[in-house]
């Protein structure tokens, strides 16, 4: 129950922030040009890249370390050593990158004059990961409310603040970042002015236990970094430099109104995923459950991607009457169905899991980044962001495949894997239909339930009989 619990509250936590922050778009659209948007994309993915770097995964190491009943050291010489290591560790890999800030703004955004807000997204890397630390104290020790009016808090005083910067002061891009510097530091110091008791020491044996669990998530974090935001850099990298951060801007809010499925379908499912998974293991008819789960989540998920991909050109002419992010709404059902895709990836963790061969799950990411960013080479130069939505997609496929494949190999779970398959290349085919063919919003209301008819006909759950039986009665 406590389990059940927790999720739900973390789950609300990380869907209300997430929220908050979709309903800015309408205000960067607004107050930013296309290759404004294209820039605040680059620094965000660069933001990722940071923040795998100084945090080495050390809150996730902790996690498990803390509750580990050894007798070598006390839960506060664990807690104290992580805090101590990160503070050292991350504090000179900082002012490493911000004293080498022109030479590292001319890597990623292709010129000098980018150091500046290289330098914002240091800092804001280094206090974000303090904040996630801090942050979970308040996990390991069940205090899922206080972690998550933290997380809320930080979200709404980042809102206000790009309200500020940019509607108020009109500081453009740099105008939030520089109200993520302000937002997070705050954050921070009121953390860390509860959290005063935190002693700092470094033990050298709990530091090397830390380490050694969290160096190679961080590994798998790299690969997933490689896997869904390279194709920004890329895209800089790749094509023209009058149209790059143009190209990367469309492409950012295209994939930002695609997240809806992540927002609304996978993080609630991975949130309750995470502890069902182990709780049916023991089940007679486990291996029946697992199967029916994918075929729960595919009929469920399916619905929604077919709404916000068909009516997806009518929603972002709502957001924003900006001409350079017409073409935005092209790539939808493309990434909308890669952000879908890793609710796919997370059913088929559970056989790797049981069998405590996560190693599969790295192998997964790395070999879908290298399908991504392979077929990025050779697909944006042609097509540009579209080149790349197409790849974001193919290295999904590609990861889950490899997944599945390895999956079944270690503990194989009867599902019924071709006709999920089809419904999902139905759905694909009809958003595009409805997207670029069909003209006025009944056209694509008819597509839609037309398409939810066949979906009811091939899904493998027992939708005819539930509908006979409510008929009966």
């Amino acid at each position: 129950m406590k389990f059940m619990q927790h999720s739900v509250i973390y789950g609300v936590s990380n869907i209300l922030s997430r929220t908050v922050t979709f309903f800015l778009l309408p205000i960067y659209l607004a107050y930013l040009t296309a290759a404004d948007y294209g820039i605040l994309e680059i620094s965000n993915t660069f933001f990722s890249l940071l923040l795998v770097v100084v945090l080495l995964n050390i809150d996730s190491g902790l996690f498990k370390l803390f509750y580990d009943k050894d007798v070598e050291f006390s839960q506060e010489e664990k807690v104290g050593t992580v805090f101590s290591f990160y503070f050292l560790y991350g504090l000179g890999i900082s002012t490493l990158l911000i004293f080498l800030s022109p030479y590292i703004s001319t890597l990623i955004f292709g010129s000098k004059d980018f150091s500046y807000i290289t330098i914002l997204v240091v800092l804001s890397s280094f206090f974000q990961g303090l904040v996630q630390l801090y942050l979970s104290i308040y996990r390991m020790k069940e205090k899922p409310f206080i972690y998550c009016a933290f997380n809320i808090a930080l979200t709404i005083l980042l809102a206000l603040l790009n309200i500020l910067f940019v509607v108020k002061f009109q500081r453009n891009y740099q105008g939030v970042r520089e109200a993520s510097v302000i937002g997070i530091f705050s954050i921070a110091f009121i953390l860390f002015a509860l959290n005063y008791k935190i002693k700092f020491r470094i033990n050298i044996q709990a530091l090397k236990r830390v380490l050694f669990l969290s160096i190679p998530l961080a590994g798998s974090g790299l690969a997933s970094w490689a896997l869904n935001l390279t194709d920004r850099y890329m895209l800089r990298v790749l094509l023209p430099v009058e149209t790059a951060f143009t190209q990367i801007g469309i492409y950012g809010l295209s994939s930002k109104y695609a997240s809806i499925m992540q927002i609304l379908i996978v993080t609630p499912f991975m949130m309750a995923w995470s502890t069902l998974m182990f709780t049916y293991q023991y089940e007679e008819n486990a291996k029946e459950i697992y199967a029916r789960v994918l075929d729960i989540f595919v009929a469920g998920s399916i619905v929604l991607y077919l709404l916000s991909s068909i009516f997806s050109k009518f929603i972002l002419n709502l957001l924003t009457s900006n001409q350079d992010f017409s073409e935005a709404f092209t790539i939808v059902p493309l990434l909308s169905l890669s952000f879908l895709s890793y609710g796919y990836y997370m059913v088929f963790t559970v056989g790797v899991t049981l069998v405590e061969k996560t190693k599969y799950m790295m192998y997964s990411n790395i070999y879908g980044a290298i399908v991504n960013i392979g077929m990025n080479f050779f697909l944006i130069p042609l097509l540009g962001f579209k080149g790349a939505a197409i790849s974001s997609l193919s290295a999904n496929i590609v990861r889950i495949s490899y997944l599945y494949f390895f999956s079944q190999k270690r503990y194989y779970i009867p599902y019924k894997i071709f006709r999920n398959a089809f419904i999902v290349a139905i759905a694909l085919i009809s958003s595009n239909l409805g997207l670029f063919y069909l003209d006025n919003n009944l056209q694509k209301a008819l597509l839609f339930i037309l398409t939810v008819i066949v979906i009811i006909t091939v899904s493998p759950l027992p939708f005819y009989k539930l509908i006979k039986q409510r008929i009966g009665k």
